[in-house]
């Protein structure tokens, strides 16, 4: 089951593959105490792959796993 907050993030995926931490919280106006934790489980989940480029994190929808069949 996908929370509220979970698919405030999963919704941002439908205009683009990949998005910055801070591009996340913006589109969702979600606090760091709110939106890491969400994040975490989605990377947990393998739904979403995080990648440490430039000093910043940036999520990638997960297209090696069976979310999307």
């Amino acid at each position: 089951m996908t929370s509220m907050y979970q698919m405030a993030v999963l919704v941002q995926f439908n205009t683009a593959d990949a998005f910055t931490y801070k591009e996340l919280q913006t589109a969702t106006s979600m606090a760091d105490g709110t939106l890491k934790p969400v994040m975490a489980m989605l990377v947990k989940s393998k739904v979403l792959n995080l990648v440490h480029e430039d000093g910043e994190d940036n999520y990638e929808l997960n297209y090696s796993e069976s979310h999307f069949v």
